[in-house]
């Protein structure tokens, strides 16, 4: 549903190029748009960060000479910030 939006709004936002008035709202919908997009993925990479967070800390109360999924929660960490 939201990649149709997203196809709809450039859509509009390339034929209203010849009509000065709709291609400033356009302008106007296009940066609310990925204003919307940014905020839900810096809202999901926060959300990820305390799954894997939390994920490190109960690997290593559980057996922390035995932690085999440490190296790619570490991994997944540094990718994420």
């Amino acid at each position: 549903m939201i990649m149709g939006a997203v196809y709809l709004t450039y859509s509009a936002y390339f034929l209203s190029s010849d009509f000065s008035s709709i291609s400033v709202f356009m302008k106007v919908m296009m940066t609310i748009l990925f204003l919307g997009i940014g905020f839900v993925n810096i809202k999901s990479i926060k959300e990820c960060l305390i799954v894997v967070n939390a994920f490190r800390r109960q690997a290593d109360i559980d057996d922390p000479n035995n932690n085999i999924m440490g190296p790619a929660l570490e991994l997944k960490q540094k990718n994420l910030m």
